[in-house]
């Protein structure tokens, strides 16, 4: 009767007009259903695949357990159900009930000595389980665009008529920036904002466009008794494609920047007074990404521009800054989907 009233909540709860797929979990005593649920919605929320827990039916034989699961699986039209168990000390067994391709699978694990790893690893082996089952029938998927996309996942690969599990994403971190040919390297902080349109996919890849600025130290070249300090912000875009995997991303890309430059002198009298000038600049982009949670990711991004309008700055006839050649970039920090 309990667990009847537990899945009679859950399909009161379904999201309706059945806009979200869903999966229901089941455990067996010591494990906590709630934080398994939990565990695999890290992995399975960026596919818009519902993860939901109810408490797992009496056991009995295998047969018995997979009717159970099944049972779970139906009450809340899941496309597939979990059922994560054992009283082994050293493995954990999973039963993983499809009920789009109606295949059930089972699998063992080793038991990981701490809980946190106990609960990652059990999440991991649903979604590599589901994976498997589901790419075994692509027919079925056409009309499932999220599961089409779990299960196209390979690598970087993704599959070319899967919508894009994120839209809009910031960023932030420590960037780098250096004109390598004219004596100038600048430190500091960018922040940056990436949209991903709809649309089909090209080569397995997602368009991205990219907006960001950078926040950079004033940098300070001496060379006698002169010292010329530079000021620069610089703004950039960008467009690439981003191959995106279970946990890790790839962008390669064009990338563009407009950089407002100031560059003032101190020290004997000066025929020079400040300068002020915008540099242009066109070149390409990598970035490359790697998840730490359902919606968060390290980044770490370079980016070489050929200069289109630079200036050199001479000091009794002696060039001290040149930015009117190469420059390039790094940048690593930490991302966020919010949308």
């Amino acid at each position: 009767m309990h667990v009847a009233l537990c899945i009679l909540l859950l399909t009161a709860s379904a999201a309706p007009g059945g806009e979200r797929d869903v999966l229901v979990v089941t455990s067996a005593p010591p494990l906590d259903g709630e934080r398994l649920a939990d565990a695999l919605r890290a992995y399975l929320g960026d596919y818009a695949i519902d993860v939901r827990a109810a408490p797992a039916g009496p056991s009995g034989d295998l047969r018995h357990d997979l009717a159970e699961t099944r049972r779970a699986g139906e009450a809340v039209r899941a496309v597939a159900a979990v059922r994560v168990g054992g009283t082994a000390a050293d493995t954990v067994e999973i039963q993983v009930v499809d009920r789009v391709t109606d295949k059930a699978l089972l699998a063992s694990i080793p038991r990981p000595p701490r809980s946190e790893d106990l609960y990652r690893a059990v999440a991991l082996k649903v979604q590599a389980l589901l994976r498997s089952t589901l790419a075994e029938s692509p027919e079925l998927l056409r009309a499932r665009p999220a599961l089409a996309r779990l299960a196209a996942v390979d690598g970087f690969g993704r599959s070319g008529d899967a919508p894009a599990p994120q839209r809009l994403a910031l960023a932030t971190g420590y960037v780098l920036s250096t004109f390598p040919l004219g004596g100038l390297e600048q430190q500091g902080l960018t922040v940056s904002a990436s949209y991903t349109p709809g649309g089909a996919a090209i080569l397995g890849a997602r368009v991205e466009l990219g907006l960001g600025v950078a926040a950079l130290q004033s940098a300070k070249v001496a060379t006698g008794d002169v010292t010329l300090v530079v000021n620069d912000l610089p703004l950039d875009a960008s467009l690439g494609l981003r191959w995106s995997g279970a946990r890790a991303s790839a962008l390669v890309g064009v990338a563009g920047e407009l950089a407002f430059a100031s560059v003032t002198p101190s020290g004997p009298p000066m025929t020079m007074g400040s300068q002020r000038a915008v540099v242009p600049g066109l070149g390409g982009a990598l970035e490359g990404r790697w998840a730490v949670g359902g919606r968060a990711w390290i980044f770490a991004r370079v980016q070489a521009l050929g200069v289109l309008a630079g200036e050199r700055y001479l000091v009794r006839g002696a060039a001290v800054v040149d930015t009117s050649r190469l420059q390039a970039r790094a940048a690593a920090g930490l991302g966020v989907a919010v949308w």
